[in-house]
């Protein structure tokens, strides 16, 4: 009896800003009885596992690597992504953020496409990690805060912050700065306003807010905000009539948020920790 195979592979990865793409690879294929057909698969299953480091032509080490980790964790590079979020979903990131217990890195808990470093369509409630409850014990080296302005173009600012003993609310201070897309956000520059928790009040909610100056808002100088209703307050803060807005200056310095600021697709939290992250 003649059997005729054709093994395909599928390569996942994550491109920020594009998403997760698929590439399928046709690797090879074989014809012929039965018994060549199981040489031809011991062969594959011996050249993956040289790849691989493992043994997988032992059927009991491959049976241990079929078995997935309940939880899948989303990277780029050595960074490890804990929150993304979305403008204009209607959904406060803010809220999501600090709602202790969400863990969307449990397989089949949330779409993998929604993760991807970009806005996708239809993805609307923040990606949100329970590294961010095991903060302190995952012992945070560094912190990156990732804009992603426009998905399309891949236009996205960063600041990196020293996460070493930090929390999960104050590595976002001036003082940890360490770098910056923006050329004149640095640890010795003045701010007014430097906050994880931002500011609140019957004219404005906003939250992540890198400000230079206050001076009334066609004179307002800042680097980024999100901004959450009520929106009564500046007009950057409701340029968009959906919320959340993320005004963010363009280019490489402070910018005038009312004539020089636009809004960006998304924004994500990453980290690089020196303990292991959990498995379960």
């Amino acid at each position: 009896m003649l059997y005729r195979v054709h093994l395909v592979f599928f390569a996942f990865f994550l491109s920020e800003c594009r998403g997760r793409q698929i590439t399928v690879q046709n690797i090879s294929s074989a014809t012929g009885d039965s018994k060549s057909l199981e040489n031809f698969v011991f062969d594959l299953k011996f050249s993956i596992g040289s790849v691989s480091g493992k043994d997988l032509s032992n059927p009991i080490e491959l049976s241990k690597t079929a078995t997935p980790s309940p939880v899948q964790y989303v990277t780029d590079g050595d960074w490890t992504v804990v929150f993304k979020a979305q403008s204009l979903t209607g959904i406060s990131p803010f809220e999501i953020y600090n709602s202790k217990g969400i863990r969307n890195e449990i397989r089949g808990s949330y779409p993998e496409s929604c993760a991807a470093l970009a806005k996708v369509p239809g993805c609307f409630t923040p990606y949100r990690t329970g590294l961010i409850d095991e903060w302190e014990k995952l012992d945070v080296q560094q912190v990156r805060f990732l804009i992603i302005i426009n998905s399309d173009t891949c236009t996205k600012r960063e600041v990196i912050f020293d996460g070493r003993l930090s929390t999960n609310t104050n590595w976002f201070t001036k003082e940890r700065v360490l770098s910056s897309t923006w050329t004149d956000l640095t640890a010795n520059q003045t701010y007014n306003l430097f906050s994880f928790n931002g500011i609140q009040d019957v004219r404005v909610n906003r939250h992540w807010s890198i400000s230079h100056n206050f001076g009334g808002c066609p004179n307002d100088r800042a680097w980024f905000t999100t901004s959450f209703y009520p929106p009564t307050g500046c007009r950057f803060d409701k340029r968009k009539s959906a919320m959340p807005n993320f005004v963010v200056c363009p280019g490489t310095k402070m910018c005038n948020m009312q004539r020089e600021s636009i809004n960006a697709d998304a924004f994500a939290i990453m980290i690089k920790a020196k303990n292991k992250l959990p498995e379960q």
